[in-house]
């Protein structure tokens, strides 16, 4: 057995309650691996919804695992396969491989860790100033610990650039206050004190896995995922901070809902967005709730204008994705790219 190279997983979980998870994590993922059950009825909701994340996402990197095969007979299990077969085929215009697997008994793991091993490396650029992703953050404190004080840590990935040990950077949004109804940013402006990947001390981070990233910065800031969503580069080098977002999008013409009393799954049809509804929106790995202000229509092409609950930093043509509240649940509903926006006040 030799490396063949370093993997960072980030759990999306299937479950209708925890999407806003999984659309989090696909904004920083090269692949996608889905997890299918071969005893169940195919697709399931979550299933359809992961499949929209990862064309959203664009990745056009996916493996699909149909787990459990111990549990259905030979006839069953090749419906099953090419059932999945033309789904991810006929919505995404892939030919991913689907890879047969019962994971209590071991069969065919070795499989999944053999295409994991030859996913190819995407093209990564190392020469514009490094951006990062936040999607979690913490203090790495003990409680009582005030001799060897350290700075807060954030995790997530680098999208583009090189970050380095002693790097001056900027967080932003950064820390945000509304006061009288006006909102006004301050971006954290610190510098790198350490690098880490796997508990493995690095000089200098480049695109591709996750890392940590210690700053000079106020434990407090990070404790308890206080800065998920916010984006770290190099000082002057990001993109503004928004407070109203223009958005070109698309709707799911259905979601699949399932009762919570007869535990069937039914088709549920989308309707169009409408003025003043408060849906939830992801930039990124930034989740955020939009009331949305005005809808409009020109030919073909939908857009609206959402108000946000707290303000984001991205860009034009950054991708959004939309769900809305169903039975106490936030369910994907559409997606679409940033066409316009409208910048907060800074401090």
């Amino acid at each position: 057995m030799h490396l063949v190279r370093h993997i960072s997983f980030v759990d999306c979980p299937g479950h209708n309650s925890l999407m806003a998870t999984m659309l989090n994590g696909a904004s920083i993922m090269d692949a996608a691996v889905l997890l299918i059950a071969a005893d169940e009825s195919f697709p399931q909701g979550q299933t359809v919804e992961h499949v929209k994340a990862v064309e959203i996402m664009k990745l056009s990197k996916l493996i699909v695992v149909l787990n459990k095969i111990d549990r259905v007979g030979p006839a069953d299990l090749t419906d099953r396969y090419n059932a999945v077969s033309q789904y991810i085929s006929r919505n995404l215009g892939l030919s991913a491989p689907i890879l047969p697997v019962a994971a209590q008994f071991g069969s065919n793991v070795d499989l999944v860790i053999e295409h994991l091993a030859h996913i190819p490396v995407p093209i990564r650029n190392f020469t514009c100033p490094p951006r990062m992703v936040v999607i979690r953050s913490f203090d790495v404190n003990k409680p009582g610990d005030i001799d060897s004080l350290s700075g807060g840590v954030a995790g997530g990935t680098l999208t583009h650039g090189v970050m380095t040990r002693g790097m001056n950077v900027e967080v932003r949004p950064g820390r945000v206050t509304t006061i009288d109804g006006k909102t006004t940013c301050r971006p954290l402006r610190t510098s790198i004190t350490a690098l880490t990947s796997e508990h493995i001390p690095l000089e200098y981070a480049i695109p591709g896995g996750l890392i940590g990233v210690q700053m000079k910065l106020d434990p407090s800031l990070t404790i308890g995922n206080r800065l998920v969503g916010q984006i770290i580069g190099l000082t002057g080098s990001l993109p503004g901070i928004q407070t109203e977002l223009t958005v070109e999008y698309e709707l799911l013409s259905s979601i699949i809902v399932e009762s919570t009393a007869t535990q069937k799954a039914t088709d549920s049809k989308v309707s169009g967005l409408a003025l003043d509804e408060q849906l939830q929106l992801h930039i990124g790995s930034s989740e955020v709730s939009g009331s949305v202000l005005n809808v409009k229509k020109d030919g073909s092409r939908h857009g609206a204008i959402f108000k946000l609950d707290k303000p984001v930093c991205c860009s034009l043509q950054d991708r959004v994705a939309i769900s809305r509240n169903y039975k106490n649940q936030w369910r994907l509903i559409g997606w679409g790219s940033v066409f316009d926006m409208v910048g907060a006040a800074l401090e």
